[in-house]
């Protein structure tokens, strides 16, 4: 029997900018290290705001979460808490928000792909989220977002409007520390 499910997820991809040149700086070992400590920290922060790791692929974190507005959240202090951290490099993290199918501990879909494809294209230090999970977010008034135009991604058909997300009260949260 098919199942339909029509909850929505937001999926996050994290991931740290510049991960190559840090491996060819200090070593496999050491990048290695990194990738797994940083997969942890996201780990925990992802259960405090009721997200999940899905996955991590090598400097990269895939996080679902059913309320968007935790989502945006966590991805807000993730990046405040790896922000200007010695010995860290910079992180970014792209969101999408829609439907997907799970199986056997994996997601997968549309929503899933356009959201590694907006990590792909944050810069260090941002968080971009993209006008279906701005929607979900409703009226949230905790979350301020500045809108970044519209973007086209490989192998999605209709260009897509970003946001980069920041705590209100920041006017400009890239500055801030």
């Amino acid at each position: 029997m098919l199942q339909h499910h029509h909850t929505e997820h937001t999926f996050a991809f994290a991931d740290l900018v510049g991960y190559t040149a840090l491996t060819e700086a200090h070593g496999d070992e050491a990048a290695a290290d990194l990738a797994l400590a940083f997969a942890d920290e996201v780990s925990l922060l992802a259960a405090e705001y009721g997200g999940d790791v899905v996955k991590t692929l090598g400097d990269a974190v895939m996080v679902r979460c059913e309320d968007h507005g935790q989502a945006v959240r966590f991805g807000l202090r993730l990046l405040e808490q790896f922000s200007g951290r010695r010995g860290f490099p910079a992180i970014r993290i792209g969101m999408h928000t829609g439907p997907a199918v799970e199986r056997s501990g994996d997601w997968f879909g549309g929503t899933v792909n356009l959201a590694a494809r907006v990590a792909a294209t944050a810069r260090a230090g941002e968080l971009l989220v993209t006008e279906a999970t701005r929607a979900a977010l409703d009226s949230d008034s905790e979350v301020a977002l500045h809108r970044r135009g519209r973007q086209v991604f490989k192998n999605v058909l209709a260009p897509s409007l970003v946001y980069a997300a920041g705590q209100a009260g920041d006017l400009a949260p890239a500055l801030s520390a």
